[in-house]
């Protein structure tokens, strides 16, 4: 969700420093009325400083370093085609992979990234993205010029009625960091339900258009679903994709997200059973999913890359958050790294990274 870099004066001009954005109508229901959603009555996970979610996703699973199937393939389709080609994206949109680390609750959030080939995690830097109390990262990704896009909540713990999602642009380079003119479709949202899914996806396979989309609960569901949206990154509006069938986790429908230059969007669900799918981008629904045998620690995130899933979660070792790799064709896991020295709340590429596994 890497090269050189613009300064944020090139970018969108509706990117306003550290502006709160105006709760004009900016969100189209589900109806088409325009009316934004409801109140959220969501229950869920408490971010922890570490360990299993309070919210019922289950312990890590086996850190052993072997591979688990977990069910028969091909599972995905990730693109069997030659990967389209990136002239125009970043370098480091290409060959990197980004993470928002928080050690403790409280810290500043911090900007690291993944070297895919050594696992080798490089720390950019802390951010100050000009908002008070800036409490935790949420999700990110990355644009094709390498922009990172990040959700990010603010508030005060003492006063959780108050805490907010935020969409901020952030220069991986320069670590400016600028507050979008998003509002929040579901406004008014409680402490316990901060999770959400953020992706840019290609519009076409192999083509260098591309559209942001956001994963929510939809707190009007009942039994809960996940409510998908797409983002317009110049005027911020945030428009209502449909509702997704709900996965059987035991648990909330709270994605995390990564899209591909193939046109995919995939979402990972924890729960008492954890969950990968993938979305329909027009309408939300689920076209494939896979229950997990691993379980999550809290917190968690996952990416891709060259055609495999990659899944972060609290390792319980002291080394922060461990990396897993699944194999969406096979449904194989194994252990990349049982802790890579970063709590990782958000992980990330471009549209531009390989999809595709090499050879």
């Amino acid at each position: 969700m890497n090269g050189a870099m613009r300064s944020l004066a090139l970018v969108s001009t509706a990117v306003m420093l550290g502006c709160a954005p105006t709760p004009e109508a900016r969100v189209t229901g589900f109806d088409g009325t325009g009316e934004t959603a409801g109140e959220s009555g969501l229950t869920g996970a408490v971010p922890t400083e570490g360990g299993t979610s309070t919210g019922g996703a289950v312990d890590s699973g086996d850190s052993s370093g072997e591979s688990v199937t977990t069910g028969a393939g091909p599972i995905f389709d990730v693109g069997s085609d030659e990967p389209p080609p990136t002239d125009e994206c970043a370098e480091t949109a290409k060959e990197s992979i980004y993470l928002l680390g928080l050690l403790e609750i409280g810290l500043p959030t911090e900007l690291h990234r993944l070297n895919p080939d050594t696992l080798e995690v490089e720390d950019l830097g802390e951010l100050d993205c000009g908002e008070d109390n800036i409490a935790y990262p949420v999700s990110l990704t990355v644009d094709r010029k390498g922009m990172i896009w990040a959700l990010l909540m603010s508030g005060d713990f003492d006063e959780p009625e108050v805490f907010r999602r935020g969409l901020f642009m952030i220069d991986p380079v320069s670590l400016d960091c600028a507050a979008t003119d998003y509002v929040d479709p579901i406004p008014d949202d409680p402490l316990y339900s901060i999770g959400a899914g953020l992706a840019f996806v290609a519009d076409t396979p192999g083509g260098s258009e591309e559209s942001l989309y956001l994963g929510l609960e939809n707190p009007t569901a009942a039994p809960p679903q996940m409510a998908l949206y797409r983002i317009d990154t110049t005027t911020f509006a945030v428009v209502a994709v449909g509702n997704s069938d709900p996965l059987p986790t035991d648990w909330y429908q709270i994605p995390d997200f990564v899209g591909t230059g193939n046109g995919d969007l995939f979402g990972l669900f924890a729960g008492d059973t954890s969950f990968l799918a993938e979305i329909e981008a027009t309408d939300a629904s689920v076209a494939t999913s896979d229950s997990l045998e691993f379980g999550l620690g809290n917190p968690f995130s996952f990416t891709q890359w060259g055609g495999d899933f990659w899944v972060f979660d609290e390792s319980g070792t002291g080394q922060l958050s461990s990396l897993r790799s699944y194999n969406p064709t096979t449904g194989a896991s194994s252990i990349l790294s049982e802790g890579i020295g970063v709590r990782v709340y958000g992980a990330g590429v471009s549209t531009c990274a390989p999809f595709t596994p090499e050879g």
